[in-house]
């Protein structure tokens, strides 16, 4: 039996947990109060009415290709569970949420035999996340996680689809004049190739961007299924045309006031001094700040933002910022229909359908 775990309330999170109470041979924890990946764990590790050893286990939670979790480790946890979160579980082992060998059956030794799956957007872009995560989970499962926008859909008395986005993304410092200059962008830049194609046809993009480029829209796509589930041969989906303002900060302290630089010039020399000074924007560190945020290099970060940069008494306050544009579409194959997992609610005569995402295909997730 495989155990999940969806501590989240949002709206995706509720999907994914009435998604997971229909996934074959998976049981999902819902006991009041626990709310961290080390309750999770424990619990399964000491609950009564759990076989042990368990087989598999599942989380869902919100999640970034920055490499970014929402779901907390432990209690106490501030913020986010990002790569210095699981440095932190593994050097307290108040925090630890190291799995015991005996729940999951691993003799010593021996190569992982139990996967720890995760449902999280673009996590599994985050590789040297994934590669922590496994070690403080103690290195003897083996992590999943999706390459690609995770998406849910619940159909009434019929059950959970789950499918993917394409990513098409686009940043830079400052906002598009104008859709035109949009499309164009979209148009220019290569993506990773498409299973339905290897580029998308540039008279698509004008149909995705849409006239007002200042916010998101939804953008509503019927697809084909490829076969009949529930009488249903299409299922209305939804893309995204997502419009997002990144930030960076950081405040620069100084010994009195009057050591603050006051040109833009010092500025900036202050600030990328100060940036990379911090290990964590080191080359060599595991996962690089940078690296995070999607560029190959501290210059390609430094100059990927619009610093705005203010004096104020003994600190330097610096506002990084930049804009994300995004098209979200669904994920088709080479025939133009919808690559999908479908579980049906309990009672029907629906049968599960779980070969399209896979989580050992490398198209669709990470694994480390």
């Amino acid at each position: 039996m495989d155990f999940a775990f969806v501590p989240g309330a949002s709206t995706g999170e509720l999907l994914a947990r009435a998604m997971l109470q229909r996934r074959p041979q998976t049981k999902l924890i819902q006991v009041k109060r626990l709310a961290t990946l080390r309750q999770f764990i424990n619990h399964l590790n000491t609950a009564t009415g759990i076989s042990r050893p368990v087989d598999n286990l599942l989380i869902a939670s919100h999640a970034t290709d920055e490499g970014v979790l929402l779901i907390p480790l432990f209690t106490g946890q501030r913020g986010s569970t990002k790569f210095e979160t699981l440095e932190n579980s593994l050097s307290n082992t108040a925090h630890s949420i190291k799995i015991p060998d005996t729940l999951i059956g691993h003799t010593p030794g021996s190569p992982p035999s139990k996967f720890f799956h995760i449902r999280g957007c673009n996590i599994g872009k985050a590789r040297p996340l994934l590669v922590k995560l496994r070690e403080a989970l103690g290195d003897n499962v083996t992590v999943t996680a999706p390459i690609h926008s995770d998406r849910f859909i619940q159909t009434p008395k019929v059950g959970v689809w789950e499918y993917m986005w394409y990513e098409h993304k686009i940043v830079r410092p400052t906002v598009f004049p104008s859709q035109s200059d949009a499309v164009s962008a979209f148009e220019k830049k290569v993506f990773d190739p498409r299973f339905d194609g290897p580029a998308v046809p540039k008279a698509q993009w004008k149909t995705w961007v849409p006239t007002s480029i200042a916010r998101t829209s939804t953008l509503y796509i019927t697809v084909n299924l490829g076969v009949t589930v529930a009488g249903q041969t299409t299922l209305p989906t939804n893309g995204e045309f997502r419009v997002k303002q990144g930030k960076f900060d950081s405040t620069i302290s100084f010994p009195s006031a009057s050591q603050v630089p006051t040109t833009k010039l010092g500025q900036m020399a202050v600030l990328k001094q100060f940036l990379t000074n911090q290990s964590r924007f080191d080359p060599t560190h595991a996962f690089p700040e940078f690296k995070r945020w999607g560029y190959s290099s501290f210059a390609d970060f430094f100059a990927g933002y619009e610093w705005k940069l203010t004096p104020n008494r003994k600190k330097l306050v610096c506002k990084g910022l930049r804009m994300e544009y995004t098209v979200f579409v669904p994920i088709l194959d080479a025939s133009n229909n919808l690559i999908f997992n479908f579980y049906p609610d309990p009672g029907t005569s629906q049968t599960a359908i779980t070969t399209g995402l896979v989580e050992t295909n490398a198209k669709f997730f990470e694994n480390v």
